[in-house]
């Protein structure tokens, strides 16, 4: 740590610190650990990630680091991050994104409850890259492990079952988005009214319903 920044410190470095204990200090080794989540789970910008400069400045201040929104920071990284590829780029089989990407696996799981009626056994949440070079690991992480399948997912869609429950439901039942949640530059979005009444009017989405992009 002392012969280089610590922000060009891989995240690899800093947990075989904490292992070994080579830290001490109970403040120093929560500081370090929080930089690592930040850094390999909720900010990853690489397979192999490394402490960011921002985000060490930042942890200076432990209590303001803590009320940091930084899931909003994430949102709006992967968000980018989508918008940058292009539709070929994005109907390969994998592919590399920025932010934490299980966040929409999650919120499609929670909101399309068929989606779980039909699993695979070795579902992963990631690319098949989030390993490489690491196969022996790869399976192991893999076993016992469940994911979405692709093919009961089509499936869904095609006989218009995918039903959304919405995530954002107020005491009236009907979606509406908390002010906590809402940007300040915030624009009114046609397609995106139209979709939530759509979702609480219990819709039965399918793939004609999405124009555009690639056919592939």
């Amino acid at each position: 740590m002392t012969e280089k920044p610590y922000w060009e410190v891989p995240v690899s470095s800093v947990l075989r610190m904490l292992e070994k204990k080579t830290v001490v200090d109970k403040d120093i080794r929560l500081k370090y650990a929080y930089l690592s989540l930040l850094a390999s789970v909720i900010l990853p910008t690489t397979h192999t990630p490394r402490i960011s400069k921002e985000c060490a400045e930042k942890i200076k201040d432990l209590d303001a680091f803590l009320v940091y929104p930084w899931g909003r920071v994430s949102f709006d990284m992967l968000m980018t991050s989508i918008k940058e590829r292009k539709e070929v780029s994005m109907s390969q089989n994998t592919i590399a994104l920025k932010g934490f990407v299980l966040a929409l696996q999650l919120v499609i799981v929670e909101c399309v409850h068929a989606l779980t009626e039909v699993v695979q056994e070795g579902g992963s949440s990631g690319s098949d890259g989030d390993s490489e070079g690491d196969d022996d690991t790869n399976e192991s992480d893999k076993r016992g492990k469940k994911g979405i399948s692709p093919g009961h997912a089509c499936d869904t869609f095609a006989a218009e079952k995918a039903l959304v429950q919405s995530i954002m439901l107020d005491a009236n039942g009907e979606t509406n988005v908390a002010a906590e949640y809402e940007w300040l530059d915030d624009e009114d979005d046609v397609g995106v009214s139209n979709m939530l009444n759509l979702i609480d009017r219990r819709f039965g989405f399918n793939s004609q319903c999405f124009v555009g992009g690639s056919t592939k």
